[in-house]
């Protein structure tokens, strides 16, 4: 199962709490590091999800959430701009902890094993959903809230087991996320070894006969991508070029074709 994963967004969520709670206003209304978000937005973000993932809120009559998952996320910060700060990190704080909570209870079966749909995303065991918390934590933070990228500039700790388990939710989400467009860009398989903190290696396997790209450990490919782990979480969602982080032994060309379609989200 998936407790490391547990473990590290409790730890991300610690980490997070301790930033937000040293803020001033003016670093509130700050552009972050995901485009068109503010850091009070990236918080009203993740209060969002922590909110809908432990009591989903209804949607108001006649209205209906994009198909896109971005986009949804877009629709429920929009509806927390006009929210005053204190109210915004309010229900973080209540919406996170509880969130942990109904997690760490997915871990153990018969819940854990069970597949479900997330929307927009693919489907999933319930334990693996703890992986999408620490990948969505850790992104935000060290990536659009943190330097370099992002406006803050405090130090807070690159936890390997955050970094690990955000790159297995991507791993566990490539094939699904971006479904026939990725696969298509595959010609040969794509081995990716990743170091540093959440080190690990992968290979991407051709489509199997349902038309879905295939994820093992270990390396199976004679083309191979190095990168350091943190960056991934960057650059394999887009934040980035990849060309800045990555090293490519093999097939130049047709890595680079399929590390330029790749967008995890």
């Amino acid at each position: 199962m998936t407790e490391r994963a547990v473990a590290a967004l409790t730890d991300l969520k610690a980490d997070l709490d301790h930033l937000i709670h040293a803020l001033s206003d003016e670093m509130w209304v700050r552009p972050s590091g995901c485009r068109g978000w503010t850091v009070r937005d990236v918080v009203a973000h993740l209060a969002a999800s922590a909110h809908n993932f432990v009591d989903p809120e209804p949607e108001p009559e006649g209205t209906r959430l994009p198909v896109d998952r971005e986009r949804q996320h877009d629709v429920f910060v929009e509806r927390r701009r006009d929210l005053p700060v204190a109210a915004v990190v309010d229900e973080y704080l209540s919406y996170s902890s509880s969130l942990i909570r109904a997690l760490a209870g997915l871990q153990a079966e018969p819940k854990a094993s069970k597949v479900v749909s997330v929307p927009g995303l693919g489907s999933y065991p319930l334990h693996a959903l703890a992986n999408g918390m620490a990948f969505d934590y850790h992104c935000h933070l060290h990536h659009d809230l943190l330097v370099p990228r992002g406006p803050l500039s405090v130090q807070v700790e690159l936890r390997d087991d955050a970094v690990r388990s955000a790159v297995e939710w991507m791993f566990m989400g490539l094939p699904q996320m971006q479904g026939e467009e990725l696969a298509e860009s595959l010609s040969v398989p794509v081995c990716f070894e990743l170091s540093g903190s959440g080190d690990g290696v992968w290979t991407i396997l051709r489509p199997d006969p349902a038309g879905m790209l295939v994820v093992e450990e270990g390396r199976h490919s004679g083309t191979v991508v190095r990168s350091d782990a943190h960056a991934f979480v960057a650059w394999g969602t887009k934040r980035c070029d990849w060309r800045g982080h990555c090293q490519i032994d093999g097939d130049l060309v047709a890595a680079g074709i399929f590390l330029d379609a790749l967008d995890i989200v």
